[in-house]
């Protein structure tokens, strides 16, 4: 049993303490059977460095690492190495470790090591790989920094990447120029309009919702508010139609609504069912009676 761990591989001798050890990467072969001093040194062999590392890889250490020469394991993003392995001729030391890169709040790690966040993003910091928005509230995450809501626009803040248009209004775009426009004519939409928009934008008649309630004196027409024409009123706010004044009647001419004079006329709706001007029966009196008067002249002239 050789003290020193190691027995001379040629006369089968016990080498002492200093021999045993390795020098410059070559180790004792051959020791003195008087004193067990080294007589012959040879090159050392190598030792496996190749093993797994927790959080990284072996990488560039491999299998054959020569003897008095040490490598560093390569570690994944977000760890640090400390340590290394080393081989010396006898044994492979391995004191590498990958430590997880850990940052104050609001800071992140790149590039192995921690970085702070840009204005208007937070992290928690610790392992953080990148930071979210946080922006104040109305105002939205453009991808660089937070801007203020459009127009009538809100937000939330915080990660919003765009703002929301108020109720009864939808998102327009001139030019370049995003804005909350309102729906016209009666026309509702819920707040669910986002702006910055996409596109060109909204169209005001797929957007808002047809008109269900008008203001007095006007009457649904299409989905949309109408103002009930001259000498005419509406009943109700959800009303399809307008009532001509009392001696007046619904006359339609090149598609336009008017109530014209017509003497007894009552209740004359714009517009009429059948989309027609409707008669005034005073004036087909009138007329009836303008004819009857002409015809018995005609008559009185032939018996003549």
């Amino acid at each position: 049993f050789c003290l020193s761990g190691l027995c001379s591989t040629e006369n089968n001798r016990c080498c002492d303490i200093a021999a045993a050890e390795p020098v410059d990467g070559k180790c004792c072969t051959l020791c003195a059977s008087s004193d067990g001093s080294c007589l012959v040194r040879e090159a050392c062999p190598p030792c496996d460095a190749s093993g797994d590392i927790a959080n990284g890889i072996a990488s560039p250490c491999t299998s054959s690492l020569a003897a008095g020469t040490s490598c560093e394991p390569t570690c994944n993003s977000g760890y640090t190495l400390t340590g290394s392995r080393s081989c010396n001729g006898q044994s492979l030391s391995d004191t590498a470790a990958c430590n997880a890169i850990l940052c104050d709040p609001d800071y992140y790690v790149e590039d192995n090591e921690c970085k702070a966040c840009v204005t208007g993003t937070t992290s928690a910091g610790g392992s953080a790989t990148t930071c979210t928005a946080n922006c104040d509230a109305n105002q939205y995450w453009d991808g660089d920094s937070c801007e203020a809501c459009l127009g009538t626009s809100t937000s939330a803040g915080g990660a919003a990447t765009s703002c929301t248009c108020p109720v009864n209004t939808y998102t327009a775009k001139s030019e370049s120029t995003w804005t909350c426009a309102d729906c016209t004519a009666g026309r509702t939409k819920a707040a669910n309009s986002a702006i910055p928009g996409t596109g060109d934008g909204e169209i005001e008649a797929t957007a808002c919702s047809a008109a269900t309630s008008c203001s007095a004196n006007q009457y649904i027409v299409s989905g949309a508010c109408t103002a009930c024409p001259a000498q005419s009123d509406s009943d109700n706010d959800g009303s399809t139609y307008c009532i001509c004044y009392g001696g007046s009647y619904a006359v339609k001419t090149s598609g336009v609504w008017s109530c014209e004079t017509c003497e007894g006329a009552t209740a004359s709706r714009i517009p009429q069912d059948d989309g027609e001007s409707d008669e005034c029966s005073s004036a087909l009196k009138a007329t009836a009676e303008a004819s009857r008067d002409t015809l018995l002249g005609d008559i009185a002239d032939e018996s003549l």
